[in-house]
């Protein structure tokens, strides 16, 4: 992203992974992963700027994908 101090490789992995654990555990695993240090409001930030990207539309739609993959089979 435009302005921003973080490489547009690292922005992609802090995204990845913050849809799979809370904010709070991704820079710890950045730190194992990669070698990286970074802080959590970092990764609260960089997931900010990308949900600011998706319209509603979008969002409204990954949020309806996602609640049918959680939900058990036969019931979607």
């Amino acid at each position: 992203m435009l302005g921003s101090r973080t490489s547009p490789y690292l922005q992609e992995k802090l995204a990845l992974l913050s849809t799979l654990t809370v904010f709070g555990q991704v820079p710890g695993l950045v730190e194992q992963l990669l070698g990286l240090r970074v802080n959590q409001s970092q990764v609260y930030r960089q997931c900010q700027r990308i949900a600011d990207a998706l319209d509603e539309q979008q969002l409204s739609k990954a949020n309806s994908e996602v609640c049918v993959k959680l939900l058990p089979v036969g019931e979607a």
